[in-house]
């Protein structure tokens, strides 16, 4: 493994490895200066939990995990998983100026990974291109399975820079009838609805606004991105159905990935996917 990280995330450092002449990638897994020995122990056992379910997936779209290291409470826990060497679905598309049909292809595929996952009664909690990769068939598949329960317990849950895919339900729970914010497969289908945004455009959610605080005000006011509609990144009319049906205010009012897929979404003008 490398000595520095390939790359950062918002709760954890990546390097590149080598497993019986394979490349992997190695997630090792921040715990802060302050973290008691118990907070600790009580991530790797979530941790551990999650890394079972995860081992028990088997979808195209969905990235396989290789194992989990864990040596004491005080040494962070490493992930293993296959090294995507085309990088995440937004910088793969970009860098290859990937085409409208392509980029709808692909989201598709994420659609059906991720409806794979909510059948199974499981939910991502962080959807958004950083977590969705291309492996060497062109295939995307959903990474990073079961670590944003993680960050909810750390001190990263709104630091991971997720805020901009996340739903107003979770920035503004009260306001929901909520206590607290809970991830649920409707707040995973209103980042999907972000992510095709993201990958159209090949830009964060809310990029005209410069701050993470900025962004998660307007969501909560109920203001949504502008259809991405010039240049080369422009998003066909059926994946801007997609996106504003995925987005809409209120959870209960959100098709579910199952119905987008089936074409619940469906109309004359705009297509399907």
């Amino acid at each position: 493994m490398g000595k520095f990280a390939s790359f950062a995330g918002g709760f954890a450092d990546v390097h590149k490895g080598n497993w019986n002449g394979t490349s992997v990638a190695v997630k090792r897994l921040r715990f802060y200066s302050d973290d008691s020995p118990e907070k600790r122990q009580k991530l790797i056992k979530t941790l551990f939990r999650e890394a079972l379910i995860w081992c028990t997936l088997g979808h195209r779209n969905i990235l396989p995990l290789v194992g989990v290291c864990v040596g004491d409470v005080i040494s962070p826990p490493l992930m293993v998983s296959p090294w995507m060497e085309n990088g995440n679905i937004v910088r793969y598309t970009t860098s290859k100026k990937a085409s409208q049909s392509m980029i709808d292809a692909m989201l598709r595929e994420v659609a059906t990974g991720l409806e794979y996952l909510h059948a199974r009664g499981f939910v991502h909690g962080d959807i958004r291109g950083a977590n969705i990769l291309v492996d060497q068939d062109l295939h995307p598949c959903i990474a990073d399975f079961g670590l944003a329960h993680l960050s909810d317990m750390s001190h990263s849950n709104n630091g991971s820079g997720s805020a901009r895919w996340m739903a107003p339900e979770l920035h503004d729970p009260r306001t929901f009838g909520l206590e607290h914010s809970v991830r649920t497969r409707q707040s995973d289908v209103f980042a999907f609805g972000m992510l095709c945004l993201e990958v159209s455009s090949g830009l964060a959610p809310f990029s005209n606004l410069r701050t993470d605080g900025a962004a998660f005000l307007a969501i909560i006011r109920g203001e949504r991105p502008k259809r991405p509609v010039e240049g080369s990144r422009k998003m066909s009319d059926a994946l801007w159905m997609w996106a504003t049906s995925c987005w809409r205010h209120y959870p209960g009012m959100r098709l579910s990935m199952k119905e987008l897929l089936e074409g619940t979404v469906r109309d004359h003008e705009y297509g399907t996917l």
